[in-house]
């Protein structure tokens, strides 16, 4: 309330002045396309500092006066704990350590696929933060700079441990899935269903395997949009989430044939190395006479390193250094989900075996897959590759560059076509 008390001028903002080089940095930032150097301008520009204002006195009700508290630093005890730590740490800077492992394990999650666990994770981190900041007394709304994990010597959290089923990160959950139809003629037919544009439809009725056609954060619309697949266009349809795709049952790696259409299997997850496991000590063998759809494709490893940048900058930048493909088949029924892979199984004494080449094994065991498993209906081959391409950061950890896989997009996609053949 204003009482005739002259009123303070405003504290001018605070001005930060720009790089004087400004315009040749954007100019080189367009043409090479790296905005490296224009943000470290940005960032290192000294900032002038605030005026100083004295405030005119206020005039307050008596009835609205609150009692002060005590003067002196506010007690540790009254503050909850930061992310894994105790508020008296602070000072051994272990809290930002820790906010720092924290912020580590919920990329890790991210990047494998477990979009729940790194919110979780981040929700945690944005926590500590707030805690943090009423430790030090600051006040300050803008987050505080978390130190790397390791700086002052508090050992970091240990790596975590890859997901049991890997599979591809995406922002909305729900996706409709169509299985395939393979026939172009019907995309207007598959677009008056799902009410989305020509071009949309037509790649849904090209395609020869299940497919998903759309993802979105509701799973009504998406369920009404299945409805309409199935009578209109005659096509099965399912709505999904990566929750469904995850409980279905684990799949088993083959390492050798044990009869006709018996095989030995492993829980061992050994695709994800690219070699044979140990020997088990008890042999596990599976019965896939009850096979009924095969999935046969390839798997892509990709490889990526730093390099120098081909631009005008001449900085660093992430190039591909190899790549290479695995071949694999799953076999789903409705008592097993097994996996082939090249280079993992021993593939003596399956259909189509070639003594001198590994992968003309696995190419001839497709062609036959029939001899062994005849009501099973082979899926068209299909390719599963990495995601996007890793940051600078990304491969800069690693000294020996970065491989990055397609065994999520494979997982989900070898999944998806249990789903719509009814064995979940």
């Amino acid at each position: 309330m204003y009482c005739g008390s002259e009123m303070p001028s405003p504290a001018p903002a605070s001005a930060a002045a720009m790089p004087e080089d400004l315009d040749a940095l954007v100019r080189q930032a367009l043409s090479t396309g790296r905005a490296d150097k224009v943000r470290r301008a940005l960032e290192a520009r000294p900032v002038a500092p605030a005026v100083p204002v004295s405030p005119g006195p206020v005039a307050v009700p008596t009835h609205q006066l609150e009692p002060l508290p005590p003067a002196g630093p506010v007690a540790a005890s009254t503050l909850a704990p930061a992310v894994g730590v105790t508020p008296p740490d602070l000072d051994g800077g272990v809290v930002f350590d820790a906010l720092a492992a924290n912020a580590a394990r919920a990329r890790a999650a991210y990047r494998s696929g477990d979009t729940a666990s790194a919110v979780r994770i981040l929700t945690e981190v944005d926590a500590g933060l707030r805690e943090a900041r009423a430790v030090l007394g600051t006040g300050s709304p803008n987050p505080l700079p978390v130190s790397g994990a390791g700086d002052r010597g508090a050992t970091p959290s240990p790596t975590p441990e890859p997901p049991r089923v890997e599979l591809p990160p995406y922002r909305h959950p729900w996706m409709l899935v169509v299985e395939g139809a393979g026939d172009a003629s019907r995309a207007r037919t598959l677009a008056e269903a799902m009410g989305v544009d020509l071009t949309t439809a037509t790649q849904v009725a090209l395609s020869s395997s299940p497919r998903v056609a759309l993802r979105g954060a509701e799973r009504l619309v998406l369920d009404r949009k299945a409805g309409r697949i199935q009578a209109i266009a005659g096509l099965r349809a399912a709505v999904v989430t990566h929750d469904d795709l995850r409980a279905l049952p684990d799949v088993q790696t083959v390492l050798r044939a044990g009869g006709v259409r018996r095989v030995s299997v492993t829980d061992d997850p050994a695709w994800r190395e690219g070699e044979p496991p140990p020997p088990p000590e008890v042999e596990q063998l599976c019965d896939t006479s009850g096979v009924v759809i095969a999935v046969p494709g390839d798997v892509v490893v990709r490889r990526y390193r730093l390099g120098l940048d081909g631009g005008r900058g001449k900085g660093q930048a992430v190039r591909v250094a190899g790549e290479s493909r695995v071949a694999v088949v799953d076999l789903h029924g409705p008592s097993c989900f097994v996996r082939i892979v090249q280079g993992v199984t021993d593939l003596k004494g399956m259909p189509g075996h070639d003594g001198q080449s590994t992968l003309r094994s696995m190419r001839s065991l497709v062609d036959r897959l029939w001899q062994w498993w005849p009501r099973a209906q082979a899926l068209p081959p299909r390719t599963a590759r990495p995601g996007d391409t890793p940051s600078l950061e990304e491969v800069s950890e690693q000294p020996d560059g970065l491989a990055l896989t397609g065994w999520a997009e494979w997982e989900e996609h070898s999944r998806l076509a249990r789903i719509l053949a009814g064995l979940d």
